[in-house]
């Protein structure tokens, strides 16, 4: 029976009849691994979800921010150049479209799963470099190269992952 197995003894194998495991029904060991990659598209899904979050939050905060140091840069009498002003502003807006975009793409990866993790990989890594450009200190942060590196890393299996989901869902198909 079934029912025999031995929680406590991880050496005891479950006694059975002759049945099935229901873990392998209706689909064999092919639906366990869409169901991995299922889990892997899920990481997909919050890595863009908090990204997205994120980068709104931050965004949203430097528009705040931007308008607050150029206010106290006149009342001290500096000079401010509003073509960078300017340009501060429409990065900073960029980066909020592309906050909400990382939010909808995370919650809708599950339906396109290749386009939408790849254009997330895309996107984080064409950040990087402007990033790169306009505050090329951050270059020196270690434990922002960490992060960097395990988004890439994420975003990266993930592609991969959802590259064999949509296989597995086409072959599913034709069934």
């Amino acid at each position: 029976m079934a029912d025999d197995f031995n929680f406590n003894n991880p050496y005891s194998a479950p006694q059975t009849s002759g049945q099935i495991p229901p873990m392998i029904e209706g689909g064999g060991l092919k639906s366990l691994g869409q169901e991995a990659r299922k889990s892997s598209l899920n990481k997909a899904r919050w890595i863009m979800i908090i990204l997205g979050v994120l980068m709104l939050a931050f965004n949203i905060w430097g528009v705040f921010y931007i308008e607050q140091e150029v206010q106290n840069a006149v009342r001290r009498g500096m000079m401010v150049n509003h073509s960078i002003i300017q340009q501060l502003k429409i990065i900073t807006y960029i980066s909020i479209g592309i906050g909400a975009l990382f939010i909808v793409m995370g919650i809708m990866v599950h339906q396109f799963p290749i386009p939408f993790t790849i254009t997330a990989l895309v996107l984080y890594l064409l950040g990087q470099v402007i990033m790169f450009v306009y505050n090329p200190e951050s270059l020196a942060n270690v434990v922002a190269w960490a992060i960097r590196i395990a988004i890439i890393a994420g975003l990266w299996q993930s592609i991969q992952a959802a590259i064999a989901y949509e296989k597995e869902r086409k072959m599913a198909a034709y069934r």
